[in-house]
């Protein structure tokens, strides 16, 4: 054989081979879907508890696995401030097609947001408004979070009871202290986590008496150096004072809270419902309670309450008819009462389905939660909850966290403390002012 004929027959293998590699392609595309045929989603969501990133990713994977014709790639955040995670993607032009819209006034301003779809709105009992607009379907109702999880054995072993008072509650952390036991483990390593504790003074000391404080500050009319802030924020720091927290808070993340109650490292801990099931995972034999903290008179005043907060479609996805395609397929996913009740059940949250669902939940603790909630005289969420005149600075919360970090660690006294406040409001106040 001449070589110009090996040449030739060697090419003709060569397309066979090629012509049949294409045509088993698509008969497999053909069955499965092509990436091509695909239509891809981004989807950016808080992942700073470990629990609810887990939960959101099994639900992504099943969402896709029933429905090869979508393709999501996730965009979990880290540990870091939500907000400026999203801001980032911005920035650098990868804001996500749906999300965890958790600044949602903020998003709506910069015309990111879309408004909700009927079919979606539909899904959901209410869906919050802004400016007379649907933007999110909530993803679950939060129960009280302003709460105490502590350590049911110690509490025998010391005599104690759950608080009615606020001195009560005192009382208890100086005696947890004495019997060399740390009280309080908070995860100050990630900033956001020192607001679960600081809500319980913005609700007790601030907002139940003056609900429009944050619009009355950008009115001029309060300060944070007045009195009821500064007995917050004096109280606040007093569990450092005391040594009521576990000295290692700065390296300590909000996702190693339940192993230090587990594990005996100490007694209780301040945060919400979601960490029911962490508590049961890291220690399934373990014992805990939860109670409210009480103010000085045993009046229940409680941080719960609607939030604009929840599931959302930027405005460059609504754009895309395949895009507005697949986040109404997820949410109908999401809120199927067969994927959803297992969200609920494993987060200890409450149902913001349209759709009548049944949850049994494993603790009994939620329902110690909702009597607690009805037995309080006053709620509202915690101050980066509000939205209209009552919508903190986009910046200013993080800002203070960081700031509430250096004053329970430092001699910084509660004046210098709160003259830094007022003087950061002021300037984010310039560039953003609500009522104006």
């Amino acid at each position: 054989m001449t070589l110009k004929k090996l040449s030739l027959l060697l090419a003709g293998i060569a397309l066979m081979s090629v012509s049949a590699f294409a045509a088993g392609q698509s008969d497999s595309a053909g069955s499965e879907g092509s990436a091509a045929e695909k239509t891809t989603i981004t989807f950016g969501y808080a992942g700073g508890d470990p629990l609810v990133k887990q939960l959101t990713n099994e639900r992504v994977m099943k969402f896709m696995e029933e429905n090869p014709q979508y393709n999501i790639i996730q965009m979990p955040s880290g540990s870091g401030a939500y907000l400026e995670f999203l801001k980032t993607k911005d920035a650098v032009g990868e804001f996500p097609d749906m999300l965890d819209s958790r600044d949602t006034a903020v998003w709506v301003r910069a015309d990111k947001l879309a408004e909700l779809p009927e079919s979606v709105k539909s899904l959901v009992k209410e869906a919050p408004q802004l400016d007379g607009k649907y933007y999110i379907a909530p993803i679950s109702i939060i129960p009280a979070a302003g709460g105490t999880y502590y350590n049911k054995a110690l509490f025998d072993e010391l005599g104690l009871k759950e608080p009615k008072t606020y001195d009560e509650f005192l009382s208890n952390l100086e005696t947890i202290k004495n019997s060399g036991t740390a009280p309080i483990v908070v995860g100050g390593k990630d900033g956001w986590h020192m607001g679960f504790t600081w809500g319980h003074y913005w609700v007790n000391n601030v907002a139940s008496k003056n609900p429009n404080w944050i619009a009355d500050r950008y009115r001029g009319k309060v300060s944070f150096s007045d009195p009821d802030m500064k007995e917050s924020f004096t109280q606040y720091a007093e569990l450092w004072e005391k040594g009521y927290v576990e000295k290692g808070f700065l390296s300590t993340g909000d996702n190693q809270i339940a192993s230090f109650l587990v594990t005996g490292k100490a007694a209780m801990f301040i945060s919400g419902t979601w960490m029911i099931q962490q508590i049961m995972d890291a220690d399934p034999e373990f014992e805990f309670g939860w109670a409210p903290i009480p103010d000085e008179d045993g009046t229940l005043k409680l941080m719960f309450g609607p939030k604009l907060q929840g599931w959302a479609l930027s405005k460059e996805a609504a754009a895309d008819p395949k895009k507005v395609e697949a986040f109404e397929a997820f949410m109908k996913f999401w809120y199927d009462p067969e994927n959803y009740t297992e969200y609920l059940q494993k987060t200890n949250m409450f149902s913001a389905a349209a759709a009548q669902i049944d949850v049994k939940y494993e603790s009994n603790i939620l329902s110690e939660v909702n009597e607690a909630m009805n037995a309080s005289v006053f709620n509202a969420g915690n101050w980066n909850t509000n939205w209209g005149e009552n919508e903190l600075p986009g910046s200013f919360r993080n800002f203070a966290y960081k700031a509430f970090q250096e004053f329970v660690s430092s001699d910084i006294t509660v004046d210098e403390f709160t003259a830094k406040l007022d003087k950061e409001w002021e300037v984010e106040a310039a560039q953003f002012n609500p009522t104006k």
